[in-house]
């Protein structure tokens, strides 16, 4: 709600996208070994018969810690590359999951909310919001979403620097749900 009424109040562009298969991009805590069984029909057993198993180089959904990996190594990435090639980041020391981003040699900045997989950004051109979304595009498969419709909340924002930019939030489904 607080960067839908930054993006009024200072006529702001929106984008949202999405991480593909996000948990899968982070790579396993070190010396951390992931034993899964081979899929039925696929599996490999030894010459004597015992049951052998695939270890896991990467991180999977249904693990315990597969969420504090994907944003350890999210979360790094984030920080490492937008503090380098003309930008600056800094991360919000109350919601830790926002950044602020800023290109250097245009001045242009970013607020860039990110919940697991879904990322939410507003900014002070289309042109350092495609900045952002390709470079995290390039990191890992992404998608772009309307930012109409984030986790859950219907969002209308009507930009107009001559009268006033609003936006109308609501979640319907919810409470029809």
């Amino acid at each position: 709600r607080i960067m839908q009424a930054l993006c009024v109040k200072h006529h702001l562009y929106r984008k949202a996208f999405d991480i593909t298969l996000a948990y899968c991009n982070a790579p396993v805590y070190n010396n951390e070994v992931i034993a899964i069984r081979y899929p039925r029909g696929y599996e490999r057993p030894t010459k004597d018969g015992r049951t052998t198993y695939m270890l896991l180089q990467k991180n999977i959904y249904g693990h315990p810690a597969a969420g504090k990996m994907w944003a350890e190594h999210r979360d790094a990435f984030v920080l490492s590359r937008f503090n380098e090639k003309g930008y600056t980041c800094t991360r919000s020391t109350y919601d830790p999951t926002m950044f602020y981003i800023v290109k250097e040699s245009t001045n242009e900045h970013v607020w860039l909310s990110i919940y697991v997989d879904d990322c939410d950004c507003i900014g002070s051109s289309k042109r350092i919001l495609d900045d952002v979304y390709h470079i995290m595009n390039q990191q890992w498969r992404s998608r772009e979403v309307s930012p109409d419709y984030v986790l859950g909340v219907r969002r209308v924002y009507k930009r107009d620097t001559k009268n006033g930019s609003s936006c109308e939030m609501s979640m319907t489904a919810f409470i029809d749900g």
